[in-house]
């Protein structure tokens, strides 16, 4: 076995060589040379003609006539027959068509509305919003100059454009002050991560995510090592042992209190119209406020678009568009729009997302009684959102925007028995809508201003009437309606100092009115209505920042918080810090402290436990059963980066206070408990980069844990959603015009507790989060292929495929119980009710851009 691993290898080794020998540059006068020896061809040229030129010879045939258009391309030479057998070498002086792309060096995204110029004539364009340029007639002898704002200026020559395809060129950012970027290609090349700890995806350029045919905003984000994902969900953004209701997750500065379409199947903001997002895991910058846990900053593109562009795509779950629209010279507006198509087609996508989503939900156990009684079900979901910027540049030193998104969900669900003659009702409607402006004024060139507002609506309503049939009304019912409205205004003004230092100071005040009620009536058994809170807060922040930083070498960030709640009548305090130093000219070192306060929350409630769908409500901090929640995180970390490798590490200590009974989810009819938990791990990536190929893997380990006062024999537990080791491996690579991806998630199981029947029909519990659900373990994949429907008018096209799931694991993701056979007088029949992932999942997807 041994001597075939060594025969194989040796043979591969020849082979590489061999193949790279066949490749080295010659000079063109010997390619000729062999050329005329091989064809039977002659060439006539001036010797200072094709002096000093070289070239890596591999040709397309072995035919002259494909040989020849080669040389061109390769040379920027003309080739001219001018008898039989006969061809004249001339450097072109006729004027030439040519065309091209403008990239982004880094994140290798393309640069739309850059300038392109010739030197001689002071003939130019610009590109397109994907980066393509073409310029007619123009002379071999001139060069070409191109410039974009924040981009290095390039100058090319016109020749080397001669007789190509259209010519890709990659222009580097310039370094700016205060935000230098500390390592690109983070994860892929449209990742990075910013000196201040901050990590930022340019969206448009990202690579497929396995098991996606399409980008999504929150699945991105949680590729992110220390970001897990428990649930299978795109909301569900586990931040080091927090819950994602912990997190601010903001849209062009508008608050999302709901994030994700489908129960969680995917993001609620498209895609499409996303820009930037950037990142916090710890040490957020100080202008975040009112979270505990990470940060997500969502944003669509600022800029002034001189032509319009957009996009048109579907896949199995919807379909979308994204339009920009140029106004006027200094005015634009972009707009977008998506729909599902669960209301028109019953796709295999839809329907194993259905399948994963209504688990232990009334709709299946409607589904399931319809095999036995006889009976009718109606069912209607669908999900929409839709968002508008406008973008001003009223000065030079002035620019406005206003920016609109909503999202909403809707189901209905009916079912009726004329065996049993009885019908019901079901409704939920979840809504997020909200609205922005900005004005960035600047002052001088060391000063400028932000001043910022928006309005965030949320709204929650769910609904079961139960009908006798042939009644005019119902005989019970079950209403919940959850709303929040949020206000959000501020400024702040940032002075530098010099190169190296600026100070920011800021004023943020924000309006809070949080309505939860439920209730829930029988007209022959009872009444009843209790309303979870009906409160406003008004919160008034003065934060400060001062920025220390060389170059990518070193960084110190302070930043402090001062918040007045009003409902609580209280001040609270949030000092933060981030440090980072290069120690070694390949090693960095960071450090960061930070003290957040949070007084908006989700609590579960069993109320409506029946319905089985969002038993979340949002409420407010207020004294009595939600406290203010308060967390305290240090963590340690280090870079180290060369050549095309990359290791981040940070270890971190994270204690979380506030946490109630009601807020994790502990069902117990012995009180209300009040508690915190703690949080320590560690989180590693690897990554290398070959070429085309690029791959890393991301590890988490760590604990964390709960102590409530007179709960669980006020001994320690696993937190809910405690994850001692999780493991993510992507690869992915890019041939030509494919893109590929493949991931494999491990990680161990949640905590559970398990039950027993106690006093008949009640469910006891044992030590709490003592046991754990097997571990999980999915395998995902994706490929994307671009091509030009029309190169001239710049048309593109893309087209998808994707795998959920490859090999069909059966994770179970939560465990649940419940008691049957109320009949039993001798007690009921534990119920375990175990909620499965998804399982094997196509998708398909096409898009144009124009």
């Amino acid at each position: 076995m041994n001597r075939v691993v060594l025969a194989l290898s040796l043979w591969f080794c020849c082979n590489l060589i061999i193949g790279q020998s066949e490749h080295v540059s010659k000079p063109l006068k010997m390619v000729l040379k062999q050329l005329e020896a091989t064809h039977q061809v002659k060439f006539s040229y001036a010797d200072n003609l094709i002096k000093n030129r070289s070239l890596a010879f591999k040709p397309p045939s072995d035919a002259i006539l494909d040989i020849i258009p080669y040389l061109q391309r390769n040379t920027g030479l003309q080739f001219k027959l001018v008898s039989k057998n006969r061809y004249a070498i001339f450097y072109p002086k006729e004027k030439q068509n040519i065309c091209g792309f403008l990239y982004d060096s880094g994140t290798k995204s393309s640069l739309g509305y850059a300038s392109v110029t010739t030197l001689n004539s002071r003939y130019g364009t610009s590109t397109g919003v994907h980066g393509y340029f073409e310029l007619n007639q123009v002379s071999p002898n001139d060069t070409l100059q191109m410039s974009i704002l924040g981009y290095k200026t390039i100058k090319k020559a016109v020749s080397d454009f001669l007789f190509q395809d259209c010519l890709s060129i990659y222009l580097e950012e310039k370094a700016t002050n205060l935000n230098e970027v500390i390592v690109r290609n983070y994860l892929t090349n449209s990742i990075s991560k910013i000196i201040d700890g901050a990590i930022v995806f340019k969206q448009k350029s990202q690579s497929p995510i396995p098991g996606l045919t399409e980008s999504d905003v929150l699945f991105t984000v949680q590729q992110i090592p220390g970001i897990l994902n428990v649930d299978e969900t795109a909301s569900g953004l586990h931040v080091r042992g927090s819950t994602p209701d912990q997190n601010l997750v903001l849209y062009n500065g508008i608050k999302l209190y709901n994030t994700a379409h489908f129960f969680g199947a995917i993001s609620a903001v498209n895609p499409s119209t996303v820009d930037k997002i950037t990142v916090y895991k710890s040490a957020s910058n100080v202008r975040y406020g009112n979270h505990i846990a990470g940060v997500v900053d969502i944003e669509s593109a600022s800029k002034i678009y001189k032509k319009t562009s957009g996009s048109l795509g579907s896949n199995l779950m919807g379909i979308d568009a994204h339009l920009n629209l140029p106004i006027a010279s200094k005015l634009s507006l972009s707009i977008s729009g998506r729909h599902s198509l669960t209301n028109v087609f019953d796709t295999p996508t839809i329907k194993n997302f259905s399948d994963r989503a209504f688990q232990y939900t009334i709709i299946e156990d409607n589904n399931q009684r319809v095999q036995t009684v006889d009976g009718d079900i109606d069912t209607d979901f669908y999900f929409y959102d839709y968002s508008a910027r406008l973008n001003y540049q009223a000065t030079d030193k002035d620019y406005f925007s206003l920016s609109l998104v909503a999202m909403n969900n809707n189901l209905n669900h009916g079912f009726s028995s004329t065996e049993l003659e009885e019908k019901t009702q079901d409704d939920l409607e979840l809504k997020n809508t909200g609205y922005s402006f900005q004005w960035q004024r600047q002052w001088s060139p060391k000063t400028n201003q932000k001043v910022y507002g928006s309005l965030s609506n949320y709204s929650l309503q769910v609904s079961n009437q139960k009908f006798l049939l042939g009644a005019a009304s119902n005989y019970a019912s079950i209403d919940k309606k959850n709303t929040v409205e949020n206000i959000d205004i501020g400024v702040h003004v940032t002075h530098k100092f010099s190169k190296k230092s600026a100070a920011t100071l800021g004023y943020q005040y924000s309006h809070y009115n949080v309505l939860a009620n439920l209730s829930r009536s029988n007209k022959f058994l009872y009444k009843q209505e209790f309303f979870l809170e009906d409160n406003t807060n008004n919160t008034h922040t003065l934060f400060a920042e001062y920025q220390l930083k060389k170059d990518n070498d070193h960084a110190v960030n302070i930043g402090v918080r001062s918040n007045y709640f009003s409902l609580l009548d209280a001040f609270s305090f949030e000092p933060r810090l981030f440090a980072q130093t290069k120690v070694l000219p390949k090693l960095w070192l960071n450090s960061s402290f930070e003290m957040k306060q949070q007084n908006i929350s989700k609590i579960i409630e069993t109320f409506t436990k029946d319905f089985g769908l969002e038993n979340e409500v949002w409420v407010l901090s207020n004294n009595e059963y939600v406290p203010l929640l308060k967390s305290r995180q240090v963590a340690i970390g280090a870079i180290f980066k060369h050549n095309s490798w990359l290791m981040d590490v940070d270890v971190f200590h994270r204690k979380t206070e506030g946490l109630t009974s009601i807020t994790s989810g502990f069902e117990t009819n012995r009180g209300f408990f009040v508690g915190e938990g703690t949080s320590i791990g560690l989180d590693l990536l690897l990554r290398k980069k070959w070429r085309n190929y690029n791959t890393w893997i991301s590890y988490h380990t760590g604990k964390t844990t709960f102590t409530f006062d007179q709960f669980n024999n006020n001994k320690k537990f696993n937190g809910n959603y405690d994850v001692s080791h999780a493991l993510y491996w992507s690869n992915n690579l890019k041939h030509k015009q494919f893109h590929f991806s493949l991931a494999w998630t491990y990680r161990v199981g949640v905590p559970f507790t398990s039950a027993f029947i106690s006093d008949l029909f009640y469910i006891g519990r044992e030590s709490a989060n003592a046991q754990r659900l097997p571990n999980f373990h999915r395998l995902d994949i994706s490929s994307r292929y671009n091509f030009f429907i029309h190169r001239q008018k710049n048309i593109r096209a893309e087209a998808g495929i994707s795998i959920l799931n490859l090999y069909n694991q059966k994770n179970i993701l939560q465990r649940n119980y419940d008691v049957t056979d109320f009949d039993n007088p001798e007690g009921g029949t534990l119920l375990q009710e175990d909620i499965r992932s998804i399982g094997f999942t196509p998708n398909l997807s096409f898009r144009i851009r124009f």
